[in-house]
C-alpha cells in the first residue's frame, strides 16, 4: 500500500485512518470524505460507497 496514491487527493498512503469503497475498491482518508469519517464511525457502516459510486449503487449503509 505504501507509495501507492489514494483518495481524492491523490496523496501517498502515509498511516492516516482511510476506508475501502466497496464498490470501486478504491481508497479514501476519512477526513477527506464529506462529511468527514472518523475511524471509530467507520465501525458502523455495513457498506461504504464513495461519492462516484453512490450514484450508481446508492448511499452507503450504516
Amino acid at each position: 500500500m505504501k507509495g501507492d496514491l489514494f483518495c481524492y487527493c491523490r496523496s501517498l498512503w502515509d498511516g492516516r485512518f482511510m476506508m475501502q469503497c466497496n464498490q470501486c475498491k478504491e481508497w479514501f482518508h476519512g477526513a477527506c470524505l464529506s462529511p468527514q469519517v472518523k475511524e471509530e464511525d467507520s465501525l458502523t457502516f455495513q457498506t461504504f460507497h464513495c461519492a462516484e459510486c453512490s450514484v450508481l449503487y446508492g448511499p452507503s449503509i450504516s
